[in-house]
């Protein structure tokens, strides 16, 4: 069966069983990154091979890193087209998320073993999941070359396989090596990667204009957003805090008296207390008082219908910074949207105002202030300072 027939089949199928519209937009895009896909691959016919090919091309465009959500997505509508080609019938029902399973059984136990340490070391799942993937990869590699079990492996093949990948996919993959390399005590295979040191992909880092701001908070206190949305833009405009941290907080995570709130974040690990501004407090207050549901729930942020359960999905926060721009007149252009937006423009603030590097580091909750440099890009008045003038740059 063609690669149309299959997708619109499959579209088709969503309609007529009455999907949400948001279910239908979001795989009518997929769909058609999987038709691109394999024009570009010159084929219009379905196969397995193709599918899985498909669902294996989780590297983002622009960084050449790896991607959780197209890891995941890619997965599950490869999944679904796969059942419709081998019974006719699109399988929709719910699966534990994808997971990385060698097909080899050489390396089982070192995988498995790599799982767990994993675990204990990363609490957030992207960062699981991205260190897997660089030693999953490897290992297959490992195995194509008849290397059976790691008291075989030498430095030279692991550079060998390096060598395949590109700079930036380099970068993504060397921190996975090291964790597996350090679990498995071979200090030969640390050093052999140690002295690599790739190229880092600089970008523009996207900020708000004075105005836009200014129009971001009349949205505020002119009420014409709800109050949840409200604490969701104060949280980002304030203190940068990632959408992964903002739809866990807890009541209890906030201390009234000291006017703090205080969370662990999921990605590193770092416990961070911030300072609760006046203008998030109240808004965190009215958004108690009037729209969160009155149930038991240490969460902060509820979802409005029943069984009010904790919002759980990161993009939520997305939608709601994307209605906030819209209300306000924000154009998106070629700039992000969303809260890793909003972190962006309070840590260049923070640049702005004079603020040291390491605090905005211990604000934001980076592993390390070197992550925080990139913000000093958009203190133009202090760079220019830094400018060393052409004038008799040749001499007489």
């Amino acid at each position: 069966m063609t690669i149309d027939f299959i997708c619109n089949s499959f579209l088709d199928f969503l309609r007529q069983n009455n999907y949400r519209k948001t279910t239908l937009v979001y795989y009518k895009r997929i769909t058609n990154q999987f038709r691109r896909f394999c024009k570009e691959r010159k084929t219009d016919m379905y196969t397995t091979e193709i599918g899985r090919q498909f669902s294996e091309d989780v590297l983002g465009i622009k960084t050449g890193e790896f991607n959780i959500s197209k890891f995941h997505y890619r997965g599950r509508l490869f999944r679904v087209l796969d059942s419709f080609y081998q019974t006719g019938h699109f399988d929709l029902s719910a699966q534990k998320r994808r997971a990385f399973e060698l097909e080899t059984q050489h390396f089982m136990n070192d995988f498995q073993d790599l799982k767990e340490y994993i675990i204990q070391r990363y609490p957030n799942e992207s960062s699981q999941v991205n260190c897997l993937y660089s030693v999953y990869y490897l290992l297959e590699y490992l195995t194509s070359k008849n290397i059976n079990n790691m008291d075989k492996v030498k430095g030279t093949m692991v550079l060998d396989y390096l060598k395949t990948l590109s700079p930036f996919q380099i970068k993504d993959r060397l921190r996975g090596f090291k964790l597996f390399f350090e679990l498995k005590k071979r200090k030969d295979l640390i050093q052999a990667i140690e002295g690599i040191h790739c190229a880092r992909r600089e970008r523009i880092v996207p900020m708000l204009s004075s105005e836009e701001r200014k129009r971001l908070f009349q949205l505020i206190e002119q009420e014409k957003i709800s109050a949840q949305d409200s604490v969701f833009l104060l949280l980002g405009l304030h203190t940068g805090i990632r959408a992964c941290d903002a739809i866990k907080l807890k009541l209890s995570n906030i201390d009234w008296i000291a006017e703090t709130f205080s969370f662990t974040q999921s990605k590193t690990g770092n416990p961070v207390t911030l300072p609760l501004t006046t203008d998030l407090g109240n808004a965190i207050v009215k958004y108690i008082q009037y729209e969160r549901p009155k149930v038991k729930s240490d969460y902060l942020f509820l979802r409005k219908n029943a069984p009010f359960e904790p919002l759980s999905r990161a993009g939520d926060t997305y939608r709601i910074i994307q209605r906030a721009f819209k209300k306000a007149g924000i154009e998106k252009g070629d700039r992000i949207i969303g809260m890793h937006m909003l972190r962006h423009n309070a840590a260049s603030t923070m640049v702005l105002n004079e603020i040291p590097l390491e605090t905005i580091s211990a604000i934001l909750g980076h592993s390390s202030p070197k992550s925080t440099g990139i913000y000093i890009t958009t203190d133009e008045e202090h760079m220019s300072a830094c400018v060393l003038p052409f004038a008799n740059i040749y001499g007489d």
